[in-house]
């Protein structure tokens, strides 16, 4: 409840503050708000890309250093391997709020934190954890952070563009006073959500595609094809995923490629090497 409280509390404020800057943009930039409104979410992306390591991971979660020497090194050759700074290698306590497991690079600048999860670190081999991590120095090196960033920029241009049309449309059709006026707001998140609705399988399919190239990034990496498998395997089990979703699910809810095309990418992989 208290982790819900927190989550609900920074959503509010952050939530809060897009409204109001959007509204303020609708009121001083009636014909142009869309493309404000558009570096505004931009600017409030790389802020959040700042708070998250910083400030909101440990809202609910404690860093700790990583024990096992063997593993930290393993890790510190990965990135001296593909020419990547490391800041530091920590684990957090997830085994506290969940089974499921997981690692990622956080911070801004050349030089990365990795953060592991415990349940990953005591569930897992050494070669199924650098696996992790050279899946996300994957990501790193090609830039798809940066990628995502200003395909989400692009779309959320599109998406207010295409509101600030509907607002005019309604404001003409209703007699409605102005653009800025308070009544129109449902008729916004209406007009967010269904662009989303339509937008979210491109997202996604590009999404897949990133993902892959991190999955052939990590093998041409690490040239361990079997511990990859077992990887995904394991995730699959202990994070409950579906292994096979039918088209529409996969369309609409992965934005990773499914773990039966991972891991016969893997496989096809390994026989081609």
């Amino acid at each position: 409840m208290i982790d819900s409280l927190k989550k609900n509390a920074v959503g509010l404020v952050i939530g809060l503050i897009i409204i109001e800057a959007i509204y303020t943009f609708l009121k001083i930039f009636p014909n142009t708000w869309w493309v404000w409104a558009t570096c505004f979410w931009l600017f409030i992306s790389f802020v959040l890309a700042k708070l998250v390591p910083n400030f909101l991971i440990p809202m609910f979660f404690k860093y700790a250093p990583i024990e096992d020497e063997e593993l930290k090194g393993k890790i510190n050759d990965l990135f001296e391997a593909c020419k990547v700074p490391v800041k530091d290698i920590s684990t957090i306590d997830l085994s506290t709020k969940t089974k499921k497991a997981n690692a990622f690079l956080c911070g801004v600048g050349k030089k990365k934190r990795v953060v592991l999860s415990d349940t990953l670190v005591e569930q897992f081999s050494n070669e199924e954890i650098c696996s992790v991590v050279a899946h996300e120095l994957g990501h790193h090196k090609h830039n798809d952070i940066l990628k995502l960033l200003f395909v989400n920029t692009f779309a959320t241009a599109i998406g207010f563009y295409l509101v600030k049309n509907f607002l005019n449309f309604t404001i003409h059709k209703y007699g409605l006073s102005s653009i800025d006026d308070i009544a129109l707001f449902p008729l916004i998140i209406l007009a967010l959500m269904v662009f989303g609705f339509v937008i979210t399988p491109m997202m996604n399919l590009y999404s897949r595609r990133i993902e892959k190239a991190a999955d052939r990034f990590c093998l041409d990496q690490t040239k361990d094809a079997p511990s990859f498998i077992s990887l995904m395997k394991k995730l699959g089990d202990m994070n409950l995923a579906e292994f096979d979703p039918d088209f529409f699910t996969e369309m609409f809810f992965h934005d990773h490629p499914t773990l039966k095309k991972r891991i016969e990418f893997a496989e096809k992989y390994k026989h081609e090497k």
